[in-house]
């Protein structure tokens, strides 16, 4: 990067790692099992927004709620079943406390009745912040499905499915 000193370049480059890492965490606590709903909250603002088919999910309490919904969900699951979210192609911007992205969603996934295949494909658009106490963490993100082919194009009805558990979420009293 011409024209910065070493040390501020050193500090964009930090910058960048954390905010890559975030980005990994992110597809490797999406799929944990069983589900973490603390780990999946800690990796957004208090005042953060989710969207995925249509619906958005607002603060960090509500999308705790929907990973514990998740967790609820997934917990009967048997062990060889599950998704990969896999992040490819991140493009990420920094200024100062805050950064705009993107990046690939691969999603992949192990049924008995299938193995292993390709469920969907996406790309997120996420705006990021140093939080107060200096972690970078999801301000905004939003999926946008490839084609508008939702979470599976083979099983049309599951974005459909998606959308009617967030917004029951958001429909949801407001949490502690």
């Amino acid at each position: 990067m011409p024209g910065l000193r070493h040390g501020r370049e050193r500090a964009i480059v930090n910058d960048y790692q954390h905010i890559s890492n975030l980005i990994g965490r992110y597809g490797q606590i999406v799929d944990e099992w069983p589900r973490q709903p603390d780990a999946y909250a800690d990796l957004f603002t208090d005042d953060a927004e989710f969207t995925d088919n249509g619906v958005t999910i607002r603060s960090r309490a509500k999308l705790h709620r929907l990973m514990s919904l998740a967790e609820e969900h997934t917990r009967d699951q048997p062990m060889l079943a599950g998704t990969r979210h896999l992040m490819l192609n991140p493009v990420i911007e920094v200024d100062g406390a805050k950064g705009n992205g993107s990046v690939d969603l691969l999603v992949i996934e192990l049924s008995a009745d299938h193995g292993w295949r390709i469920r969907g494909s996406g790309r997120y658009h996420d705006q990021y912040a140093r939080d107060v106490d200096g972690t970078w963490r999801f301000r905004s993100r939003r999926l946008q499905w490839f084609k508008d082919g939702g979470p599976d194009p083979r099983s049309p009805g599951l974005g459909d499915a998606y959308a009617a558990v967030f917004q029951s979420v958001m429909n949801e009293s407001e949490l502690q």
